[in-house]
C-alpha cells in the first residue's frame, strides 16, 4: 500500500492491518557456531570453572583466537605459558590481539 499524500491515508485500513499484525511473533534464529577446542585449552577450562565461565560469555570468533593461540605453539611449555599469560584476558572478557586494534572515533 502507497500512500501519495497524507488524505490517501484510511486509519480503519491501518488499524485492520495493526490488529491482524498484533499477534504475529517473528523468531530468528542464528546457526550457533561451535569452536574446537585443543585438548590443552580444554582440560586447563574444566579445572578452571570462573575462567571457563569467563571463556564461553566470549563471542565465538574471540573463543577462536584462543584456541588458534594455544594450538599454534609447539611445545607443550609453551602452550602452557600462553595459557597462563591469556587467563587475565579472558576473565577481562577482551581478546588476545584486541590490543593491537585500533580505537574506533565515533
Amino acid at each position: 500500500m502507497r500512500f501519495k499524500d497524507i488524505s490517501d491515508i484510511n486509519e480503519s485500513v491501518i488499524g485492520q492491518y495493526a490488529q491482524e499484525t498484533n499477534g504475529l511473533v517473528l523468531e530468528i534464529s542464528k546457526p550457533v557456531k561451535k569452536v574446537l577446542l585443543p585438548g590443552e585449552l580444554s582440560n586447563y577450562l574444566k579445572e578452571h570453572s570462573s575462567v571457563a565461565d569467563s571463556f564461553f560469555r566470549l563471542s565465538p570468533e574471540r573463543q577462536k583466537e584462543y584456541a588458534e593461540y594455544i594450538s599454534s605453539a609447539k611445545r607443550e611449555y609453551t602452550k602452557f605459558e600462553r595459557l597462563k599469560r591469556i587467563t587475565p584476558l579472558i576473565v577481562k572478557g577482551t581478546g588476545p590481539n584486541d590490543k593491537y586494534k585500533r580505537e574506533q572515533k565515533l
